[in-house]
């Protein structure tokens, strides 16, 4: 199973829409918690079951204007590793991955 469902707003923490965060929190963590949670089962019982979780480099470092997404992409990899403590003596194995687009959060292309 991959977990990759991400969505985006941009604004400062006073200007930033509840329904907004609402919304990010729900799709970007919120359900990576609902699908794993029902997916488990299964796996549990066949003694076997992937579970990739896309997180972001935002889930290590913050960059101004995007609390509600850094705050859920840092949720990511906290239930990942949870979920990977989890599942450790079973045949299920977690991956969380932090793709970036090589622009580091002052907003610039970074050195390769």
């Amino acid at each position: 199973m991959i977990n990759n469902a991400g969505i985006q707003h941009v604004a400062p923490v006073e200007h930033f829409a509840v329904e907004k965060w609402n919304d990010i929190i729900a799709i970007n963590l919120s359900s990576v918690f609902h699908t794993s949670r029902l997916a488990l089962p299964g796996m549990r019982a066949r003694n076997w079951g992937r579970i990739i979780n896309i997180a972001s480099v935002h889930g290590l470092v913050a960059s101004k204007d995007k609390s509600a997404y850094v705050a859920a992409k840092h949720g990511v990899i906290g239930l990942s590793k949870t979920l990977a403590l989890e599942t450790a003596r079973t045949g299920v194995t977690l991956q969380c991955d932090l793709p970036w687009l090589g622009i580091n959060p002052a907003g610039t292309a970074a050195d390769r």
